[in-house]
């Protein structure tokens, strides 16, 4: 079976267009996110104290008071700093609550961070509610980010998006983001922070996943051996606890890689091994293993390595025509670091099979990590035109426009990322004789309309097309794809019956 590559993609926001493209503002953004009607805290907690209570109710009449709401929260914010600091209320949760709110309206994140840090210490019931504070905050931050990012203010962006970081500290995108930038800005040191505070907020969360494949990735280039091992386990770990095979062998492959360029072989042998356990037919592992064995003076266990792959003395070896054994030669590649002979395999196998998927996010994973953008933009266009909800395909298509400055296809195409109601990639297709099914999980997205405005989540017609080996149109099957609100997931699948089915592709109905 050929390997997908692991990467890692800038994680900032989609790049909106259209009239409310030009808000870049994040002082607004920030005020915007903040609820339009008041509401006391359901959390249980109670002013306590007069100061406290005329504090929220200052907050309460700037919320339907706009002309006067600058003075209200100026108001709101005294009477609460007077009731911490000179009428004995630094122990009372909803002070420190109600000056956070106060402080979001005030668009002074590091200030409201400080204060629900004191509430959630004094009222942990409060915690989850002030999450939502923080997450709608630093949700609302992505857009004048990225906006900024757009026009090429990435030392503005960066600001902003740390901006995020601090007001929702356990997201690992906000944290995430930021070292991405920094990554891109030639700043590896400062990069490492943010990707080592991402990684450590650990759970399944994807950004958390995607700053360890970073930091692996990083020390791996930098020699750093040991550093990259300890971040490649934790892949490792955590593609087998999720049961992700693909994940768990891929990373295997990479560690045994760093181990072997830094001639620690019997250190990769039994990871090259375990990884021939896992995928019997990976010839580009047995031919590592085979030189590690060498390497060490163990002639017949290299021989051995050798003829159980079919590859020694007489053996058959390999079909080194194949699309496969060039895909598998290219990951081999890439993992050594060696990114343009990678691409040179991908390309080789893809004409072979013009439209085989791991050849082509590998190829697009490839042209990301080598700025070639013509070519990202291009491989990753034919991603889309097979698979139009793929997210990770029009984020790629979409920097790559960025980085040839096309600004007209890129509003074309940020526009469409922005509509797009559901990231459905990952579709694996089982094949029992005639019957198939094509099965993968949908994820609800935040779509927005061309005008900037929130999209409401909306059910997808899909019209899936089964193909034999020649590309031919086997069968034709209509799908809908749940309507989903944004982040939940939801599996999906779609059956079809046709003889030597082997493909497929959909279109948006």
């Amino acid at each position: 079976m050929p390997r997908f590559l692991r990467t890692a993609l800038l994680l900032t926001a989609a790049l909106p267009a259209g009239a409310a493209a030009q808000q870049t503002d994040y002082r607004a953004a920030i005020v915007s996110a903040q609820p339009t009607r008041y509401e006391p805290a359901a959390c249980g907690i109670k002013s306590g104290h007069f100061k406290v209570g005329s504090g929220a109710t200052y907050l309460s009449t700037a919320t339907v008071n706009a002309a006067n709401r600058s003075r209200l929260l100026g108001d709101a914010e005294r009477v609460l700093l007077e009731a911490i600091q000179d009428n004995g209320q630094a122990e009372n949760a909803a002070a420190w609550y109600y000056l956070g709110r106060v402080y979001l309206l005030r668009a002074d994140v590091v200030g409201a961070d400080s204060a629900f840090s004191k509430a959630e210490a004094l009222a942990p019931a409060c915690k989850d509610e002030i999450l939502g504070f923080r997450r709608a905050t630093a949700l609302a931050l992505r857009e004048p980010a990225g906006l900024l990012l757009q026009a090429e203010k990435n030392d503005s962006a960066l600001t902003v998006y740390r901006l995020a970081a601090v007001i929702d500290p356990g997201s690992a995108t906000a944290v995430m983001e930021v070292g991405t930038l920094f990554e891109l800005g030639n700043q590896p040191d400062s990069a490492i922070v943010y990707f080592r505070k991402a990684a450590n907020i650990g759970g399944d969360d994807r950004s958390s996943a995607l700053a360890r494949q970073r930091l692996a990735s990083m020390f791996a280039q930098s020699d750093q051996v040991d550093s990259a091992a300890v971040y490649y386990g934790q892949m490792i770990s955590g593609a087998q606890a999720s049961g992700d095979n693909d994940g768990r062998n891929s990373a295997t492959m990479s560690l045994a890689m760093v181990f072997y360029n830094a001639k620690r072989y019997q250190e990769a042998i039994p990871l090259l091994r375990a990884h021939i356990g896992y995928r019997p037919d990976a010839g580009s592992a047995r031919q590592y293993l085979a030189a590690a064995y060498l390497e060490i003076g163990q002639v017949d266990s290299a021989d051995m390595v050798l003829r159980e792959g079919g590859t020694a003395a007489g053996g058959a070896g390999p079909d080194t025509s194949s699309a496969n054994y060039f895909i598998n030669r290219g990951a081999a590649h890439y993992q050594a670091n060696e990114q343009a002979k990678a691409a040179e395999d991908f390309e080789a196998a893809l004409t072979q099979e013009p439209n085989n998927r791991v050849a082509l996010r590998n190829l697009a994973a490839t042209y990301y990590g080598l700025h070639n953008a013509p070519k990202l933009a291009e491989v990753a266009g034919r991603i889309v035109a097979l698979e139009p909800l793929s997210e990770t395909a029009r984020r790629f298509q979409n920097q790559g426009y960025l980085w040839t400055n096309q600004r007209d296809q890129l509003e074309r195409l940020s526009n469409e990322l922005d509509a797009l109601p559901a990231n459905l990639e990952d579709l694996k297709l089982q094949v029992s004789g005639a019957n198939v099914t094509l099965s993968g999980t949908a994820t609800g997205r935040s779509g927005k309309t061309p005008a900037g405005a929130a999209a409401p989540a909306t059910a997808v017609a899909l019209v899936f097309e089964f193909l034999d080996a020649a590309g031919n149109v086997v069968t034709t099957v209509s799908a809908t794809l749940p309507a989903l609100q944004a982040g939940v997931s939801s599996p999906f699948s779609v059956s079809a019956t046709g003889q030597g089915i082997t493909d497929w592709r959909y279109r948006i109905r």
